[in-house]
């Protein structure tokens, strides 16, 4: 609601299939993600600052969701430190990679995997109760 005005602000709608190219990229990019934007220099300082926060609060056998999780890069992190993570991503190119992993590392008891958009993450509340 705008103040300003009383009106209702209108909801965005993606053009027709927006995320279908969205997915289609992700798909394509996820077997280099790891060589080509998991080393950047930013993202791995900006990595550190968020990781160093989560553990601040988070501590082992807690349960998170992680919404666009990629390949992997902080569920397997969180997982190392001993939390259960629902990995959920739009691309399942991004997942197989991450399930890869997880089975690698012998993590793939803490790390469950969800095909699912950031928009439809409603649905994880209907599986894993309102309060998640």
């Amino acid at each position: 609601m705008l103040r300003s005005t009383g009106q209702s602000v209108p909801e965005a709608q993606p053009e027709a299939g927006f995320y279908e190219h969205v997915e289609q990229g992700y798909d394509r990019l996820a077997r280099s993600y790891d060589d080509e934007i998991g080393t950047n220099e930013i993202g791995l300082r900006m990595r550190d600052v968020f990781r160093k926060a989560l553990m601040s609060v988070l501590r082992p056998g807690d349960f998170v969701f992680e919404i666009g999780c990629g390949t992997g890069l902080e569920a397997l992190w969180l997982a190392r430190q001993g939390l259960e993570v629902m990995a959920t991503d739009i691309s399942g190119e991004m997942l197989a990679q991450l399930s890869e992993k997880s089975r690698a590392e012998g993590l793939s008891e803490r790390v469950r995997t969800r095909r699912l958009a950031a928009r439809e993450i409603g649905a994880l509340g209907r599986d894993f109760g309102q309060e998640s």
